[in-house]
Order: C-alpha cells, then structure tokens, then sequence
C-alpha cells in the first residue's frame, strides 16, 4: 500500500521508535492584567516554550520559560469509599476513605508569573511523534528507518525474484508527518549545517518575529531537506544501484506547491536523487487552463530529468478516472503528460482486476473488466511508441523559470497560506505552454551549479526572497547577455548570516514587469498561427541537428493552422508528431455518403438494478450504484427490499447476472416471489459473475407489466453488496424520475434504418460494449476508396469483404479501404462504448453519430520534410537582442 515507506505498517508496529515526529506549537496571547500566566500544553515531548513581549504591532525579545513547563494537577475529582489496598489475596479488605482524580484533571502545562508585567504572546513548541493508527509517517529523517525499509521490502524482492526479475522499484508519496518535521538529532544536524542552536531561535517558524524569522525557516527547511534526501531518497538509490535497479517514483502532490514545500523542500531537487523521477497527477480534468497546477506538477518532474541528465521522467498515471473513460480517453491524458515532457508511465493501480469498494475510487480505466480492453494493445503500443520517439535526441527550450521553493517555506507560518504564489505560479505556466513558450523550472541549488548554455531567459516569479548564491548567478547570467525578468517586485537577498539575514538585490539588468502579456510574446519560441493557437501545446526535441515536434490540442474542436511556414491539422484532443515521417493527406475526388440501407446488430443488452425499495419502511430507498448496500446488521435481524421493472412483448431469454462477492451470508434473491436458486458462475463483465437464467419467472404481455425482484436478507453482516443487472434480448427506456423504474420490451437486437442514431434512442441506454453496422457498398470505378466516419463513440473496427482494415480507437475516424474492384462489397464497422453506460448508468453518447462519407483519392507528389530544422534560436543573438530592454 502506498505511501512508502511504512511497509504496511509493519514498521511501526516493530519498532515504535522509527515513527515520525513533528514540532507542533501551542499559541495563545495574554494581557498585562494576568498576574499568573497558565497554558494547556498537548501531550508531547517540551522543547522549548518562550514568552514574546508584545510592544504596538511588533514583538519584543523572546524569553525562555520552559522551566515553567510541567505536569499539573488541577482538581481532586472525587472521594470514593475503598475497601482493598491494591492487591486482594490473603488481606481483609478494611474500609477506609480516598480521593481520586479523573484523567482530565491531570495535565502539562504552563504556570509562569511574568516579572515585568505586559502582554505576551506565548508560544510552547513540542515534538510529537505519530501513532501506530497513521500509516503514512515512519521517520524518513532516520537513516535506520529506511534500512529497516530496505530490509523487509526490496531485499524480500530481490531475494524472491532476483536482479534480474526487477526492473526499477517505485515509491509513491514518502513524506515525513506534519508540517514541521522532527527526527531526535535534528537539533544535532541544524547546529552542524547552520552553526547556531535551532531551538534558541524557534519560535521564528510560528510567527513573523523580524527580519531573522525568514532566514529561521529557510534553515530549518533546507536541514529537512538534507535529512529526507540523505536517509531516506539516497540510501534507496544506492542500495537499488548496486543491483542494477532504478529508482523510480513520485514524493508526494507534484502540484500541490504549498503542501509540498512542507513535506519535500526544494523538491525539484530533491527528485535528482531518483533515476526515473515522476508525478502524479489524479484524475480526468487536467490540460485546461482552469486545472492549470497539474502544468505545473507535471513540468517539475520532466524538468527534473532535463537538469540532472536522466533520460526519462515519469509518471504514475491514468488513476481515479471514473467508469466514464473511454479509450480515446485515456490516450488524451498520455498525450498531455507526452507534451509535457513525460515519457515513463507507471500505470497507477495496474491491477488484473478490481472487487469491493475500490472499484469506484480505482476504476477499471485499465482492467480488463473495461468494455474496450481487447483493444488496449492499440493503447500500450502508442504509448511505447511514443515514449521511444520522445525519449530520443535532447529536449529544445531556451527558457527556465525559478521553482519558487525559498519564498513558499520562508513565508510560512503557523495557519499561512502560499496560494497568491502558488496560483501565480499555475497561471504563469498556463500563460508560457499556451503561447507555445516551453519551459524548465529549475531550483536555487542546481541553478548556482549549472544553467543550461542553451537557455537565454529566466523567469522569476513574484517571489519574496532569493538566495544570496542565486542572485550572484543571476548576476553573471546578465552579464554574459542573458535575460532575468522579474515579475511583480524585485525579490530581498536571503543571506546566509543570521547578523544581516536580509539585503537588497541591485542589478540594473534585471527585466521588471508586471504585465506578463506584454513580455511573452517577445520570447523565443516556435511560429504557430491560426485559430485555436492557444490550445496547442509543443514539446520539440534536438535530433541530428533537426528539430522533431509534438504537438496537443487540448481543445474539443479541431486545429487547423500554419506551423513554420507548414500547413498542419490535429484532431479534437489529438495530437501530431512532426518528424519528418508524415505523409501528405490524400486529396478527395468523389465522394459518396453512405446514409441508408444499414443494418445494426446488438448482442445482449443489460441494464443495473440500482434503486431498491425497503418493504416495511417504503419511505427507505437503497442506492447500489452509490455504494449503499441492503443489510439489516442485527444478529438476529431481517430485511426485505425490492426492485422493480416493467416488462412487454414475447418473453426471450432473460438472466440476472452479478459480482460472486455481490451476496454474503443468509441472502436470497426472488423474482416475482419465486426464489432464485440456480445461480452458476460465467463471464459477462467479470470472471467472477454469477449468472442465474430468470426467463421462466418473467410476467408479461401487450401491455408494460410489472415484475418484481425482492431481496431477503437475515443475520448480521448478511446483505446485498453490489448491483446486479438484467441480460437479455430486450431494449429499454427511463421513463420517470431518477431511473427507478425501466421499461423494457422484448426485442432481438436487429435493426435496419437509414438514419444513424444514439444507442441511448435505440433502447440501449445503460449498453457497453460492440455492436456491429453492415451494409452493401456499390463501386462503380476502380480507385482508391479511402472511409471518414466523422464522429465515433468510442472505437471502430472497420471490415471491407471479411478483411480487417484498419482499428480507428480515436480521432481522426479515418482510414483507406484501398483499391476496390467495381461491384458490391460488404461493409462492416464494429463499434465499441466505453464501460461507464454499464457500470455508471451515465448516458453516454455511443454508437455512429455521423454519416460516414467514402471517397475516392489521389495522393499528391510531395518533397518529403525530414524534420525543421533549427533557425537561430541563441538568445544572445543580435535580433532577439533587441526585443526585450531592461527597466527599473
């Protein structure tokens, strides 16, 4: 179970001492008027407590009152009547009285009479250290926590599997516990690193004390920092390069800014101690301009790999998407981590299958319980395709942009936030990639070792400090032609000297601006023209001196417009690859619309029986598709609910179909108060389905007749647990509120028709999965015929005489159907929904939403593009010299 590294627990459950500690700090402010000054502390190891004079808005000089500290009895509760004095063998138990005291009345705290009256603000700071109950914080600051790690987790591995069974280990979300993390020789290590005793000076973590308190905070950080890189990412890195495995893996909410500058300061460089370094990046909403932070957490993790020379940067991807994601789906966020520089996927939660609860929080985007999962190799092929051809050359920008760790912890305090910086950050890289001005962050310590010899610009974001080290290397930078530009105010120079933490920065060179709009244009970056623009994203890599770019369009509309000087055209949430390879479109001559004379093919259809009625309590509804489940809970309790349907027409098979897991203990299921005993296991869905035949059980006729399923559970823990659903030959509608209540007519799943319609019209408004349309085409002259189908949901299959053409599982719904003889030839598309109309109830769009067109081409003769190459793209030279001036 993620997080690493607590091996489920087992570590802390071993050894108490390997769990993670946290400073945590009681505040609370008294007046002058308080002659005795009594605080409540939490139940944890003192550190050290302080008393700050409070003079107008500002605070005085700290003084130490920690021999103050202590336990405190408050009250004597109660007197009782005893009888025992402790043990009661071989004793008379004479009466005799005792007082007691609750639990409550025994307590640490303060009691401090001031010597000069005033008013104080008081602040106590604690190491508490996280329970057994947390299984996400073992000590990661401990170097021997992460050796007892190593010891039951990757040597298991290795020794069940060997070297050669293991490719690369990965971590998911390591973090220390709190916001203040503590290990018991942090005291010890901030005095070597920094020279001065931390707890002297540690109430600058809670509060603004003066000008010290942020240099305070930054030390504190940059010591965490070292800690949780040298005990923990280090030590894993080592032991896995010794037997030739990668680490791989993401440290906690990539675009979680503020968070993460508690838990892993300075990430960016912290992932350099990991050989594939990667993000994660949850859920379907991502590439919009309003979901701009996952642009962000994504660029942390391949900027990574750009500035410490690993050749992949990764992702733990495609996680918590909802039922509702189809293929093409899935191929849209590859395609967003790909432009984006990723081109190492871990596919999150990569099982073989999912039962429980889990299968709504982890889907089976991936499983093979997907309607569309014969067609995965179409996905994992693209994607390894993809991957080998990112992964070539080397990654092409010239702008770096400051990853804003030294402001985010220095700013933060007890209940502070980060946000304003934070979202600055997410906007301005929704404002770079949208202007197709691709961009590494890079982090204070990496840029005072190395910046890029390519790179021409740096931009710092509205930051409130910078380090004295990278501001002198900013200096240098602007002095050899490279361009700063500073947005918003110039940041203070953080020294690195508790006797004058603060100074100003003053280099004329800098580019100061508050109008980002204004600026980006001017910065280099590839020509893009055309409605829709800002929509595209572009990654470009460096091959044999050629420039290879692939593109995104993010938008649900197609993209037409000119890249340098070359037509180009991508799909609705496609993409492009320009590398040379591309062949030009065919060009339609005549084209032929193939609107009527088609015949649609449905195998069983099925819908899930989701509302349940109680049928005592009528006012008591069970939700299944919500994850309630019916269960009366009592030892000796009973529960009956029943689901309704209506059924018309000739009865045809029909059949209840459900999860194995779906019945516990003393559970029957009846349909029309026949019991339903017959259950055998099958595969509809799922391997583990259990299937009964309910054909005979059926009511129906000329009209809607109502059948009625009843579920009668007795005995804790005995219930309905998921949703079972109706197959059969039969379609169906909603006709009333929420879905309760589904008509179904008997019907055997053929159609003709001329017009394309939604399954959803059909009948089939709950189906996933492959129906099939055939028709005749009639050729009248030899040629090339190519097929457009214009809009799909999801995936076709196309047939022309029994010989499978071509698998179109995303835009662009296109494909040649070669050279065709004249006469008839059969047509065949097979088209395939994703899974959410099944286990979602969601009403999604399927089926041929377009009239295909078939035309006839010929291919124009075109010099091949081996690849643009690359303009003049130094930024010091003479022309982009004069496109951005210095001011202020």
């Amino acid at each position: 179970y993620y997080p690493s590294p607590t091996a489920g627990n087992r570590i802390i459950w071993e050894n108490p001492a390997f769990a993670a500690q946290c400073l945590e700090f009681t505040m609370a402010e008294f007046s002058s008027a308080d002659k005795i000054i009594e605080m409540e502390l939490k139940k944890a190891r003192l550190l050290k407590c302080y008393a700050l004079p409070k003079n107008g808005n500002g605070l005085g000089e700290a003084i130490d009152i920690s021999s103050h500290c202590g336990t405190v009895r408050t009250a004597w509760d109660f007197r009782f009547l005893a009888h025992g004095a402790y043990s009661d063998i071989s004793k008379v138990g004479m009466p005799h009285w005792r007082a007691g005291k609750s639990h409550k009345s025994r307590t640490f705290a303060l009691q401090w009479e001031p010597d000069t009256p005033a008013d104080y603000l008081i602040i106590a700071v604690q190491a508490s250290r996280a329970d057994e109950s947390s299984r996400h914080h073992t000590d990661i600051l401990n170097p021997e926590t992460t050796e007892r790690f190593i010891e039951i987790t990757h040597k298991e591995y290795l020794n069940r599997l060997g070297a050669e069974g293991i490719h690369a280990c990965f971590m998911d979300e390591p973090s220390p516990f709190g916001e203040f993390p503590w290990t018991d020789s942090f005291k010890v290590e901030f005095q070597r690193q920094h020279g001065y005793d931390l707890l002297e000076r540690i109430y600058h973590l809670a509060v603004d004390v003066d000008e010290l308190s942020p240099l305070i905070r930054h030390h504190y950080r940059t010591t965490q920092m070292r800690l949780q890189c040298e005990s923990y990412l280090m030590k894993i890195q080592d032991w896995s390069g010794k037997h030739n495995i990668q680490s791989a893996g993401h440290l906690t909410r990539t675009e979680w800014l503020s968070r993460t500058s508690l838990l892993w300061p300075n990430e960016l460089r912290c992932y350099k101690y990991l050989d594939i370094p990667c993000c994660d990046p949850l859920g379907a909403g991502i590439a919009w301009p309003d979901a701009s932070s996952y642009h962000t957490g994504i660029k942390v993790a391949s900027s990574a790999a750009h500035l410490f020379d690993k050749p992949q940067a990764g992702s733990d991807a495609l996680a918590v998407m909802g039922h509702e994601t189809a293929l093409r789906d899935l191929k849209f966020v590859i395609d967003y981590h790909l432009v984006l520089g990723i081109n190492y996927f871990n596919l999150h939660g990569l099982s073989y299958s999912f039962d429980g609860p889990r299968k709504d929080e982890v889907p089976p985007s991936l499983f093979y319980q997907h309607s569309e999962w014969e067609y995965m190799p179409a996905l994992t092929g693209y994607i390894r395709e993809r991957c080998e051809q990112l992964s070539r050359g080397k990654y092409f920008s010239v702008i770096g942009v400051l990853y804003p760790s030294t402001s985010l912890y220095c700013n933060f305090k007890i209940n502070s936030k980060n946000h304003d910086l934070e979202g600055q950050i997410h906007t301005l890289s929704e404002k770079l990639l949208s202007h197709q001005k691709d961009f590494d962050f890079i982090d204070e310590i990496t840029l005072t070792e190395q910046i890029p010899e390519e790179w021409g610009y740096i931009i710092l974001p509205d930051l409130s400090f910078i380090s004295a080290e990278s501001a002198k290397i900013l200096d240098k930078f602007t002095a050899r032609g490279g361009k700063v530009i500073v947005l918003g105010h110039v940041p203070l120079i953080l020294n690195d000297d508790p006797e004058a933490p603060q100074s100003k920065w003053k280099n004329p060179d800098l580019i100061i601006t508050d109008q980002l709009n204004d600026i980006i244009s001017q910065l280099p970056g590839p020509e893009l023209s055309g409605s829709g623009s800002e929509n595209i994203f572009i990654h470009r890599r460096e091959i044999d001196g050629k420039l290879h770019c692939f593109m995104l369009n993010r938008a649900e509309t197609p993209f037409n417009g000119i890249y340098d000087n070359q037509p180009i055209s991508i799909p609705a949430k496609g993409s492009l690859l320009l590398d040379g390879t591309s062949k030009p479109a065919p060009v339609p001559e005549k084209t032929h619309r193939l609107s009527g004379d088609w015949r649609l093919k449905f195998p069983d259809n099925h819908i899930p029986l989701m509302i349940w009625e109680d049928e005592v309590n009528i006012s008591v509804n069970y939700n299944l598709m919500d994850r309630e489940i019916i269960s009366c809970g009592a030892p000796d309790g009973c529960l009956t609910a029943i689901s309704r349907f209506m059924y018309s027409g000739p009865v045809r098979d029909m059949k209840i179909v459900l999860d194995r897991s779906a019945i516990r203990h003393d559970c029957r299921l009846y349909i029309n108060d026949m019991e339903i005993s017959d259950f055998e296991s099958g595969t509809y869905y799922d391997c583990q389905n259990l299937v009964a035949d309910i054909s005979d059980y059926l009511r129906s006729g000329s009209t809607p007749t109502l059948n009625t399923l009843k579920v009668i559970c007795r005995g804790k823990d005995s219930g309905l647990f998921e949703m079972p659903h109706l197959y059969g030959k039969f379609i169906c509608e909603y006709r009333y509120a929420h879905r309760t209540l589904p008509f179904l007519c008997s019907h055997d799943g053929i159609f003709y028709t001329d017009a394309l319609r939604s399954w959803q019209q059909l009948g089939y408004p709950a189906f996933s999965g492959t129906a099939e349309y055939s028709r005749q085409i009639k050729i009248e002259t030899e040629s090339e015929y190519h097929l457009n189908l214009g809009r799909v949901d999801d995936i076709a299959e196309v047939f022309i005489d029994g010989r499978n053409i071509a698998l179109l599982p995303w835009e662009p719904y296109n494909c040649r159907l070669g050279m065709l003889n004249p006469g008839f030839h059969e047509l065949r598309i097979r088209v395939t929904n994703g899974p959410g109309n099944h286990d979602r109830l969601a009403m999604l769009n399927a089926g041929l939403a377009a009239t295909p067109i078939m035309y006839q081409t010929s291919t124009p003769q075109l010099e091949k593009k081996k690849g643009v190459r690359i303009k003049d793209t130094s930024v010091f030279s003479q022309a982009e010299d004069k496109l951005l001036h210095p001011v202020g």
